[in-house]
């Protein structure tokens, strides 16, 4: 009986399916492809569309918005939270508007796909008034120079700057060996989240010499914040350390003169009992000098150890003419105009801290306080306290029991420059009939000009 012999597939058969699937791939794969990108670009534009309702129902609502806090506020408000703002479709990216308080849907080139009446919106070349949502911006490449034995680089856009910071961070190619930065152009950050880390240890922190030369030219949108995702991800000090530099080493001396900061927003959770924020630096063990510069229409928020140019400073600070202008400084516990919590060297000179600068507490105004927690701590009382008569105010933040029953009670906002430390002993004293548990006892003291 003959078997019957099974044919298989001829080479010739094989090439020929072979090709017709990859035909049909090359067909359907950019279609297939197209399709997700429609239907993901559609949830995008509808997200736009839900979280500008909001925004304008704040407005009617008699609710200010007037910083991408305010912005992110009220959008958390409404659960939508990180994981919303930042596209589906890749290349793409929220800006909150702030002249029209709207937010904006903009693609990798910079031309606005949603809202439609505001696609005449130059992206590109608006300074200060677009906030990424997510903290990213794209990064561009730059150059770097010598000069004198000295490596530089020279940015004029902030593609650029975030680029080199991310570059130093992570230790690739030139970038930690370079020792001044200068602006060729006014800098947009639009709101990312960028900032120099170095070592996560806080004393050694920024380890590098570094002259940040604005050459009279403006950065617009510096944001430091956990309510971004690049903020909250690989480069956070969540909990403490917070604003341009997470903290400048103690062997390292940063120079940063002729420039102007605008719109800046460093900022850490209400709900953390954590802090250590500034504009310029969380914390200061090095050495940092600011020559010619202005703070304007910028805020910064946290709970404890909170300034306008530093959090903390055991170094040196040295400020020579140095502007603030519509600056907001809040926080629960030592929080004061310049820095929060001062142990080191502090040297001023024609310091302008005027034109709408505040010093608030974020859990209410100063009468509010002085009701909740019983009065003002006098300068006898601080006498009775420590023994040393100290001029200034302090105010009770709050007030807990501890294992001997005494209560603790905290220092908190000062209108002056900073706290200054004056002593840590733990002293019981009295007020009135209770008995009083002083910790890391502080007192505000106006800084004495050069």
């Amino acid at each position: 009986m003959l078997k019957k012999q099974k044919k298989g597939f001829t080479i010739v058969e094989l090439v020929v399916v072979i090709a017709v699937i990859a035909i049909l791939a090359a067909v359907l794969i950019p279609t297939f492809a197209g399709l997700i990108k429609k239907a993901n670009q559609s949830v995008d534009i509808q997200a736009t569309r839900q979280m500008n309702t909001l925004l304008a129902s704040s407005e009617g609502g008699g609710t200010p918005v007037n910083s991408i806090d305010d912005v992110i506020k009220t959008l958390n408000e409404e659960n939508i939270d990180l994981d919303n703002y930042k596209p589906l479709t890749s290349g793409r990216t929220f800006y909150w508007y702030k002249t029209e308080n709207r937010i904006l849907y903009v693609d990798e080139n910079n031309s606005v796909l949603y809202p439609e009446e505001y696609k005449n919106v130059d992206v590109a070349n608006e300074k200060g008034t677009l906030y990424s949502l997510n903290g990213e911006i794209k990064m561009e490449s730059y150059t770097v120079t010598e000069e004198a034995g000295e490596k530089q680089v020279s940015v004029s856009n902030g593609g650029q700057l975030v680029s080199l910071i991310n570059d130093y961070n992570k230790n690739n190619g030139d970038a930690k060996a370079v020792k001044k930065i200068t602006l060729a152009s006014d800098i947009d950050l639009k709101g990312a989240t960028y900032k120099f880390v170095g070592d996560k240890n806080g004393k050694i922190g920024f380890s590098s010499n570094l002259v940040l030369d604005g050459n009279n030219h403006t950065i617009y949108g510096f944001r430091d914040d956990q309510n971004s995702i690049f903020g909250s991800g690989e480069y956070a000090q969540k909990g403490y350390g917070y604003g341009m530099f997470y903290s400048i080493g103690e062997n390292a001396n940063v120079t940063i003169q002729n420039i102007k900061f605008s719109g800046m927003v460093v900022k850490d959770s209400e709900n953390e009992s954590t802090g250590t924020l500034g504009l310029i630096a969380g914390y200061v063990y090095g050495n940092l000098k600011l020559e010619n510069v202005t703070i304007e229409n910028s805020l910064v928020s946290g709970f404890q150890k909170v300034g306008a140019i530093a959090g903390r400073v055991d170094g040196s600070l040295e400020l020579d003419n140095v502007t603030l202008k519509n600056v907001q400084v809040k926080g629960d516990v030592e929080a004061a105009k310049l820095v929060g919590y001062v142990t080191g060297n502090t040297t001023v000179n024609n310091v302008v801290a005027t034109e709408n600068v505040t010093v608030s507490n974020n859990s209410g105004t100063f009468d509010e306080i002085y009701g909740s927690w019983g009065r003002e701590i006098s300068k006898s009382d601080m006498a009775t306290a420590t023994g040393i008569a100290q001029n200034g105010k302090l105010y009770v933040s709050s007030k807990t029991k501890n294992s001997a029953g005494n209560y603790y009670i905290w220092s908190c906002i000062t209108e002056d420059y900073f706290w200054k430390v004056i002593g840590e002993e733990q002293s019981i004293f009295q007020i009135g009939e209770d008995n009083y548990y002083w910790y890391g006892l502080s007192t505000s003291e106006n800084i004495t000009k050069a």
